[in-house]
C-alpha cells in the first residue's frame, strides 16, 4: 500500500516504475486501463490522472507518441504494410516493432485486411484480451480456429478459460451462420468444465486450510483460472491475483508493515519485499528449484499483509503445471505432504 502524498506538491515518482512495467507488459492498453490496473495493485494509493500517466510514459520512452491518436485511421493506412509483412512470414511481435504501432492498432489492421479479402474474422465479437492472444499466436481468421481443439487453445499463451469459452461461442455463431439455421447454444467443452470443477475443488480446499468455510467466488475462480495460464510469473500478475484473494491487504512494501507466521517473525516490511518477490517469480519462471521448495520460500517471505497462503498455493499449482505435473491430481495437502517426505531432508 502507498501513502497518500501531499496534495500541494503531489509527486508520483513511486508510481513511475509500476506504470512503465504495466505499459510494457500490456502495450495495447491506454491510460484508463493502466490506471485501473494501478488501482487494483494499490487500492489505497493516491493515483495520478490520465494526462499525467501519458506524460510520464512518454518521458520514460515507453510511449514514443501520444496515445490519443485515431487508431482506426492509422490501422487503415498501414493495413497494406501489415498484410505484406505478415505474408512474408513476419510474426506479429516483429510487425509491432517494425511499424512501431500498438497491439490494438495491429488488431484493427488485421480486421480491415480480413474484411477487404472477404475472409471470416473472429475478432469482431471478442474481447481485447482474446484478440491480443490470438494475434500474437498468428491466428487471424476464423478458418485457422476451426481445426483447433480446446486443449490446443488452452496451450496458447495468455488465453484463459474465459477466452476459450468466448472463442467457442464465436465459432458456434460462425457455424450457425454457415448453416443458415438456428441451433441450440453451443455447450461449453467438457474438458473446460472438468478443469473448472477441479480448480474449484482446489480453491475450496485452499480456503478451508485458511479456516474459511465457503465456496470460492466467481471473481476468485476467474482470477485463478487466468493466473494459471500466464506464460511466466511476474510481480504484477502475482500482486493482481492477491488483490482478488485478499482485497485491501497489499504488498508489504513499506517499513512497519510487519507480519508473523504463528510465533515466527517474517522479514520486515519495506522496499526489499517487492524485490525479493520479483526474484522469486523470475526463479520460478526459469524452472529453478522445485514447487515444494519455492512454496516454502514464498511463505517464509510472506510478502502480503494477508492472503499469502492462498496466493502461494496457486503459485505452487502454476509451478507444478510448468513442470508438466497435474496440480489437481490429488488434494494439495496430500500432495505437499508427499513432497515434504521426498525433499524435506535436502539442504536449503
Amino acid at each position: 500500500m502507498i501513502d497518500r502524498p501531499n496534495k500541494k506538491n503531489c509527486q508520483f515518482d513511486w508510481a513511475r516504475p509500476h506504470m512503465s512495467a504495466i505499459a510494457e507488459e500490456h502495450p495495447e492498453w491506454d491510460e484508463t486501463e493502466i490506471l485501473k490496473q494501478m488501482a487494483t495493485l494499490f487500492p489505497q494509493a493516491y493515483l495520478p490522472g490520465s494526462a499525467t500517466v501519458s506524460k510520464y510514459l512518454r518521458q520514460a520512452g515507453v510511449w514514443t507518441q501520444s496515445v490519443r491518436i485515431d487508431r482506426a485511421d492509422e490501422a487503415r493506412q498501414i493495413s497494406d504494410q501489415v498484410q505484406h509483412l505478415h505474408a512474408s512470414g513476419m510474426k506479429p511481435e516483429q510487425i509491432l516493432k517494425t511499424l512501431k504501432i500498438t497491439q490494438r492498432t495491429l488488431n484493427l489492421a488485421f480486421i480491415y485486411i480480413a474484411k477487404s479479402t472477404g475472409a471470416s474474422h473472429p475478432f469482431d465479437q471478442l474481447s481485447n484480451r482474446s484478440r491480443n492472444a490470438l494475434t500474437n499466436a498468428g491466428i487471424n481468421t476464423i478458418d485457422a480456429l476451426t481445426n483447433m481443439s480446446v486443449d490446443d487453445l488452452l496451450r496458447l499463451p495468455n488465453l484463459g478459460l474465459h477466452s476459450v469459452r468466448e472463442i467457442q461461442e464465436c465459432l458456434a455463431m460462425h457455424r450457425r451462420m454457415l448453416a443458415s439455421e438456428s441451433v441450440a447454444a453451443a455447450e461449453r467443452p467438457a474438458s473446460v468444465l472438468e478443469t473448472r470443477d477441479r480448480l474449484n475443488d482446489f480453491l475450496r480446499e485452499s480456503l478451508l486450510i485458511k479456516g474459511i468455510d465457503r465456496n470460492p467466488t466467481d471473481e476468485e475462480r476467474k482470477a485463478a483460472a487466468e493466473f494459471l495460464v500466464v506464460p511466466e510469473l511476474t510481480l504484477i500478475n502475482v500482486v493482481a491475483l492477491q488483490a482478488v484473494i485478499a482485497p485491501g491487504k497489499g504488498i508489504r512494501d513499506q517499513e512497519g508493515m510487519n507480519v508473523r507466521i504463528g510465533c515466527r517473525p517474517c522479514p520486515p516490511g519495506g522496499p526489499r519485499i517487492p524485490l525479493e518477490l520479483s526474484k522469486l517469480c523470475k526463479r520460478v519462471s526459469r524452472e529453478g528449484g522445485t514447487p515444494w521448495r519455492e512454496h516454502l520460500h514464498f511463505e517464509r517471505l510472506h510478502p502480503f499483509m494477508d492472503g499469502n497462503g492462498r496466493t502461494g498455493r496457486l503459485i505452487w499449482a502454476w509451478h507444478m503445471a510448468r513442470n508438466d505435473h497435474d496440480p489437481f491430481a490429488i488434494p494439495f495437502l496430500h500432495r505437499f505432504y508427499n513432497q515434504s517426505l521426498l525433499h524435506g531432508n535436502s539442504t536449503e
